[in-house]
């Protein structure tokens, strides 16, 4: 089970109004410190939708979850979802930042697409206020589910089943 690293105490809001709406792209660095977005991630797999996960390492719910995530990530893709991490470490917008950030995921054996939204603007945006925080986003760009805490895999694959239909 994991717990949840609050970025700072909030009533319960959320990105709950953004639900079954089209939401904004917005610019995040690649791991190399290009321009990329959630959708690039996406259109790179041909998925269908995209699981969005944003964490730290300074997260400690979110370096649980991270190892699990990278060993469902065939399941994941079997039902035409690709993972996205983006991370959340403090001055992700500079490249010596940026390959901390990379030679940790390398030492835990993390392969999954990395991003970083340095400017926050994707957190701000679906009002995250806890890490780890789970969106998965259909190819039109439709948010499908958005939550807190541990994801559920069962939850992501009944989200799609329905969705496919």
């Amino acid at each position: 089970m994991f717990a949840v690293y609050y970025l700072q105490k909030k009533d319960d809001v959320g990105p709950h109004y953004l639900l079954d709406k089209k939401i904004e792209s917005f610019s995040l660095l690649d791991s190399n410190g290009q321009e990329t977005s959630v959708f690039e991630a996406m259109d790179a797999t041909n998925s269908e939708y995209v699981l969005v996960s944003m964490w730290a390492t300074w997260c400690g719910p979110c370096v649980k979850e991270l190892p699990w995530l990278e060993s469902m990530k065939d399941e994941f893709a079997a039902k035409k979802i690709s993972l996205l991490l983006i991370n959340y470490d403090v001055g992700s917008s500079e490249p010596k930042n940026r390959d901390i950030v990379k030679k940790w995921l390398a030492k835990k054996k993390i392969t999954l697409m990395t991003s970083f939204d340095s400017k926050e603007d994707f957190l701000e945006y679906m009002q995250v206020y806890a890490l780890p925080f789970n969106a998965l986003i259909r190819k039109d760009r439709t948010l499908l589910y958005a939550d807190k805490g541990e994801l559920e895999k069962e939850k992501i694959f009944e989200i799609v089943d329905a969705d496919s239909r």
